[in-house]
């Protein structure tokens, strides 16, 4: 149910981009998804997933964005519109990335939509979830942040904003309907994102050395080739931007980069960054 003081200051013309905060397991993705169905019957509403770990919009270790439909029955029904690699399953060590993707994909979303809602990791605790947290809400500017919460753990972020004009924050307790997820039921559904991602993967060979290769220099690249299989990448087209994730099937010192992808057979790549997760065994054929 989406509270009646969020409801009132989503439907705001004015408020643009809302921004969800709060730590696992307390029901923002939820709270996201009726709110932006809700939204969508009056405006163009594009939805920021920057979840990286558990990410309902792209494959997991992106952050993903696309238009929610008015009469869409689950998340595999909102088409996805563009990714940006952070390459691991926290933003935990790849902050930077994480606030980066966010921003450019929520710009993204802005120029196509009336309101942008950005959903994002659980988290929270200690320097590094107020860092995160409060540089994501600089760079996105946001006019709302929804703040989630068990308890008060949320207290310390959302304080950082009570002596300033804009943005709004609002503040709601976790629904007593909302369930805890086990490591087993992350881990399980992650690894049934990445199988319906790579379902229709086709083997594309690239030749590594006429290309950008991010976060791995050519050099271990030829060198540790073997060690390299089901490394996940993203592949870059020729304007900059990843296009799909694919995964590393064999490296030919000579200069051939062989990778399983669902990249179109359109799509020229322009580049290959290197993440730090492995794909689980038994996706890539």
């Amino acid at each position: 149910m989406i509270p009646k003081s969020l409801r009132r200051k989503a439907e705001d013309p004015s408020c643009r981009v809302i921004v969800f905060l709060g730590g696992v397991d307390t029901g923002k993705t939820t709270l996201v998804w009726e709110l932006a169905k809700e939204l969508s019957k009056s405006y163009t509403i594009g939805v920021v997933d920057s979840d990286v770990g558990q990410s309902h919009l792209g494959p997991p270790t992106t952050v993903g964005w696309g238009i929610m439909p008015p009469d869409v029955e689950d998340w595999d029904g909102v088409e996805v519109r563009g990714i940006y690699f952070v390459g691991a399953l926290s933003p935990q060590g790849h902050l930077l990335p994480t606030v980066v993707g966010t921003k450019l994909l929520c710009d993204e979303a802005r120029s196509f939509c009336d309101k942008v809602l950005v959903d994002t990791t659980g988290l929270i605790w200690g320097d590094v979830g107020r860092i995160l947290k409060s540089t994501k809400v600089d760079v996105l500017d946001p006019d709302l942040v929804v703040g989630i919460q068990k308890g008060r753990e949320l207290e310390p972020i959302l304080n950082l904003w009570k002596g300033i004009r804009r943005p709004q924050v609002l503040k709601f307790q976790t629904p007593p309907e909302v369930r805890s997820k086990t490591w087993e039921m992350r881990y399980t559904y992650r690894e049934e994102r990445f199988r319906k991602y790579f379902r229709e993967a086709r083997l594309l060979s690239i030749r590594w050395r006429e290309v950008g290769i991010y976060h791995l220099s050519p050099e271990r690249l030829a060198e540790a080739g073997d060690r390299q299989k089901g490394r996940i990448v993203s592949l870059r087209d020729r304007e900059g931007k990843d296009r799909a994730l694919g995964a590393v099937y064999e490296v030919d010192p000579r200069g051939v980069l062989v990778v399983w992808t669902p990249l179109g057979e359109d799509i020229e790549v322009g580049g290959v960054l290197f993440g730090e997760v492995w794909l689980p065994e038994g996706i890539l054929s």
